[in-house]
């Protein structure tokens, strides 16, 4: 295609093919003029922007590969995509954005004003910056209104690739047909030591899994489908694959570490609110609300039954220093959560001990990060007599903070940045923040909305991205804690 990208992979017959037949497409209406694309815009769910996606084509895929282009992104996405401008170039360039920045918040000033550019609270378009420095860093809170939620943006641009390209089409037709002959399923386990698998627990991540890990088996594939006589992906369509991979290769590693096997903070509370909410009506026994209590019923004791045995302490901690959430724990819950984080406390090395952390540079931390004045000045105010073990200092000041928001919903302010900004729990802030950023207590938010089924199936069509943005704030901030 005269004046694309001039990357040796554009140049392929599969690539200038899919562009030629882009130019040939007709000018994509304006989204306003269309009633499906004022819908999308007003809901902003997914089910309904598939339909932007699927019906304004591609007179902006040169725009969107030029700005790729200019900041260094990863532009291999955009060689397959067909997005309209409005709604769907912010999201590859976000996408980019995690290539550029191997899923870190150091961005240079030139990406800065790519992200300014496609800002929903920029008026005007800013273009590029001449400026070389490359050290400027923008603010956890800042990142995180800019980027916000990275499982919403990563399952949207899934779905349209997987729309679009044709090979991605036949290699999850040929994994399914595989799936279903039990012979065949049993070949290709053992050839490939089981390292394929089908769809995984998060419906926005299975796609690049199934993609990374099918290249690696690759031969194993064309092996399999001949011997079973199903259709294998040809030559030029593995090619594809081969491009889409590399190009995703860092959401890749993320998706590793994201996906877990426990619930979040945030979906704890949300799933707690949603009981709460749907216990104080008047239901029918056979009511589809009472399904879903029912349901959420049995998803919150599995994680505040003691006794059960996918009880997790962890989760309940990073509720716990949720002031969203805290006041949702009763009484007998808080105390065990206090003598959790008490006992698990090593006063020597001040770390936690009995927790992995998933951050190494936070493994351990000084004493001096907590103010002894603080405990003063909170032992004035309360009248409270705060002895010399570290433990009752811990004990005091984490009774005195469940003590404020227990009564009262505190929602105006994620945990990440109440955690940043406090400047009454200071002797907390680090606990919390450790706790906040295990695994197993920031997973994504799709867990909660994949086990609490029916009763979160509704609510998901009706979420907009102020909430999903809340859900991942952990992800997009762990890098900007101290």
């Amino acid at each position: 295609m005269p004046g694309a990208i001039e990357d040796s992979h554009v140049k392929s017959s599969d690539y200038y093919n899919y562009y030629e037949w882009n130019k040939r497409q007709k000018p994509a209406p304006a989204l306003m003029d269309c009633k499906g694309c004022k819908r999308a815009i007003s809901l902003s769910t997914t089910s309904a922007r598939r339909h932007l996606i699927s019906k304004h084509h591609s007179e902006y895929v040169k725009l969107v590969e030029e700005k790729l282009r200019k900041a260094n992104a990863s532009i291999g996405i955009a060689s397959y995509l067909a997005p309209s401008k409005d709604i769907f170039e912010d999201k590859l360039l976000k996408l980019a954005s995690l290539s550029t920045m191997s899923c870190n918040l150091l961005v240079s000033p030139k990406f800065c004003d790519l992200i300014n550019y496609i800002s929903p609270k920029t008026s005007s378009y800013n273009y590029f910056s001449d400026s070389e420095d490359d050290d400027l860093i923008y603010t956890s809170v800042e990142c995180y209104k800019r980027f916000y939620c990275l499982a919403h943006q990563v399952n949207i641009i899934l779905e349209s690739i997987s729309m679009d390209i044709t090979a991605i089409k036949v290699l999850l037709t040929l994994l399914k047909n595989i799936k279903r002959v039990p012979l065949a399923n049993e070949k290709l386990k053992q050839l490939t030591l089981k390292r394929v698998k089908l769809p995984g627990p998060t419906r926005w991540g299975h796609t690049i899994m199934i993609m990374g890990n099918c290249l690696i088996d690759k031969v194993y594939h064309i092996q399999v489908a001949s011997e079973f006589m199903f259709k294998s992906p040809s030559t030029a369509q593995w090619r594809i694959i081969e491009e889409y991979t590399k190009a995703t290769s860092h959401i890749f590693k993320t998706l590793n570490i994201i996906q877990g096997d426990s619930i979040s903070s945030k979906a704890y509370g949300l799933i707690q609110n949603m009981y709460y909410q749907l216990n104080s009506l008047s239901l029918n026994e056979n009511s589809f609300a009472k399904l879903g209590l029912e349901e959420c019923k049995k998803r919150l004791n599995k994680y505040t039954d003691i006794d059960d045995k996918d009880f997790d302490i962890c989760v309940m901690v990073s509720c716990f220093f949720d002031p969203t959430v805290t006041y949702l724990l009763e009484k007998e819950d808080a105390q065990k959560v206090i003598e959790f984080c008490i006992q698990n406390y090593d006063t020597n090395a001040w770390q936690l001990s009995n927790v992995s952390n998933p951050s190494p540079e936070i493994d351990t931390f000084s004493s001096n990060e907590f103010s002894f004045f603080e405990l003063k000045r909170l032992e004035t105010q309360r009248g409270l007599v705060i002895t010399d073990p570290i433990s009752s200092q811990t004990n005091n000041i984490l009774h005195l903070y469940y003590e404020d928001f227990k009564h009262y919903k505190k929602d105006n302010l994620p945990a990440i940045e109440f955690w940043n900004t406090t400047v009454k729990y200071i002797a907390l802030k680090i606990i919390a923040l450790q706790y906040i950023n295990f695994p197993v207590s920031s997973v994504a938010i799709e867990r909660a909305f994949s086990s609490a089924k029916f009763c979160t199936s509704n609510v998901r069509n009706r979420t907009k991205e102020k909430l999903l943005n809340d859900k991942l704030l952990v992800y997009l901030n762990k890098k900007h804690f101290y």
